[in-house]
């Protein structure tokens, strides 16, 4: 029945194709050098399109701070391959009627879609940062299929939904005894006849991790991996069974990238906050579900997990054993992957750490803010191992140049943060040209000659009783200062 039912899918009229946008979108995408301005002009021709691209550039989920107001302007902030992955979102997404029979909740349905997209790119930043537009989009469409079989195959859907409405089973052991074949695998094959990138297509088959995950493809085996993790996270705060999402998120957050509970817990923390921007950005109806209830108690539930695991590990290896452990898990949480350097999660918790100190003690603490001039281009002219290799020796440079005491943080793409204690602005500044120049020193080759990049530095150094944010505010705005005088210099301020 399986390849019957796939067959009759593909070939139902009530199946809509690819919008026509987004199939050119993809056949530009096959062109070895895709221009900035023929991408630029074919959205155009779809006002809506246009809208949620710029829109989704402006939301925090992508993590743009300077207002993007045009199509271009989002291709040079955020890249083309990102841009492009956006716009198939988009366009495939619009395909929804809404109107399937009883027994499909839409509502619960684009929450969970929604939830799975932004964190799909949330894990990838934190583990796999050239993936993290791969993520989102598979995120956002591993669960197409089932919308597809529930809109053009409801007589014989409507059955497996009531069977699995209750039931202890899960919905692809549902799915494979009344259908023969599951939704990740209808979701994944039609999307491969639209074209869409087949890496994305082999993990969206793979996302309720049915299939065996592929050796062949480190970086394909990761985006799995990111997405299956993404799947339980969304499934969690759309209300799905907590007693078998949350123990296999632990599970596999451990096996695939040595994430414990405590960082489980940040990861679905973090998710709550973003979701509703994430709903907005794509405009789908949310469920009004309890999100923040659901995220306390998938959190204690992970407590749990982790408590009873600690208990094991102290009877077998014994106390020591169990702190080094302890240690080791929380080391990798708080680094980033990529560039050695402490993460975005260890960033916020620190400087917030930092700022109450510095008000109980009268002291003072700077924050300066890096960002790599022009890395845009380096990925879209060499490519994203090479732009990966930069960043590493960025970082290194960084850490090398900044004070032995001060947190060197990746805050986000090619942007770093560095916090330092007791310091002047003159200090600070002293400390920021440091830095400016190391960056400046880097050098990679390529194949057409030396890669250099410059840096643009801004700094603020706090000393009355300002919040976090508003010193995370100056310090960005004297970045974009820093930006505006074209590029390559310093500028630091005192708050006071």
């Amino acid at each position: 029945m399986s390849d019957t039912l796939l067959e009759q899918l593909k070939k139902t009229e009530q199946l809509p194709t690819a919008p026509g946008i987004a199939l050119r979108i993809i056949e530009l995408n096959r062109q070895e050098d895709v221009d900035i301005d023929e991408l630029s002009t074919l959205l155009a021709q779809d006002p809506a399109l246009t809208a949620k691209v710029i829109k989704a550039a402006n939301s925090t989920i992508f993590g743009v701070r300077r207002e993007v107001t045009s199509v271009r302007r989002a291709v040079m902030i955020l890249g083309l391959r990102t841009v492009n992955l956006l716009a198939l979102s988009f366009s495939v997404i619009s395909i929804s009627s809404g109107r399937a029979p009883g027994g499909f909740d839409y509502r619960r349905f684009w929450t969970q879609t929604a939830a799975t997209a932004a964190c799909g790119r949330l894990i990838a930043d934190r583990v796999a940062q050239k993936s993290r537009d791969e993520a989102f989009l598979a995120g956002l469409l591993c669960d197409f299929g089932q919308l597809v079989l529930a809109e053009c195959a409801p007589k014989v859907y409507a059955p497996v939904l009531d069977s699995w409405t209750g039931s202890s089973r899960s919905v692809l052991e549902v799915e494979a005894g009344g259908l023969g074949i599951s939704h990740p695998e209808i979701g994944a094959q039609l999307l491969m006849e639209w074209g869409l990138p087949k890496r994305v297509c082999r993990a969206i088959a793979a996302h309720h991790g049915a299939i065996l995950l592929p050796d062949d493809d480190p970086e394909l085996k990761t985006l799995t991996q990111v997405v299956q993790l993404a799947t339980l996270c969304g499934e969690i705060l759309s209300g799905g069974d907590l007693a078998v999402s949350v123990p296999e998120l632990q599970r596999l957050g451990g096996e695939y990238f040595n994430l414990d509970g405590a960082a489980c817990s940040a990861i679905l923390t973090e998710l709550q906050e973003k979701l509703p921007v994430a709903a907005q950005m794509l405009d789908l109806e949310m469920d009004e579900l309890p999100l923040a209830e659901l995220r306390k108690t998938a959190t204690e539930l992970l407590l749990r997990e982790s408590l009873a695991l600690q208990q094991q590990i102290s009877v077998v290896a014994g106390d020591a054993q169990l702190l080094k452990l302890q240690s080791d898990l929380e080391e990798r949480v708080q680094t980033d992957a990529l560039t050695g350097l402490k993460n975005r999660g260890y960033f916020d918790g620190h400087l917030a750490a930092v700022v109450v100190r510095a008000r109980s003690e009268n002291g003072s603490i700077g924050l300066l803010i890096v960002d790599i001039d022009h890395f845009k281009r380096v990925n879209d002219e060499y490519g994203h191992p090479t732009g990966d290799e930069l960043l590493r020796r960025c970082s290194a440079a960084i850490r090398a140049s900044a004070g032995p005491e001060d947190a060197c943080c990746r805050y986000g793409g090619e942007e770093f943060a560095i916090v330092c204690r007791g310091v002047t602005e003159e200090s600070l500044l002293a400390r920021a040209e440091q830095i400016r120049q190391a960056i400046g020193a880097v050098s990679l080759e390529v194949p057409n000659g030396t890669l250099r990049r410059t840096a643009s530095v801004g700094g603020c150094v706090l000393r009355g009783d300002a919040t976090p944010q508003q010193l995370l505010e100056r310090a960005d705005r004297q970045l974009y200062r820093a930006k505006a005088e074209g590029r390559d210099c310093c500028f630091v301020t005192t708050l006071d």
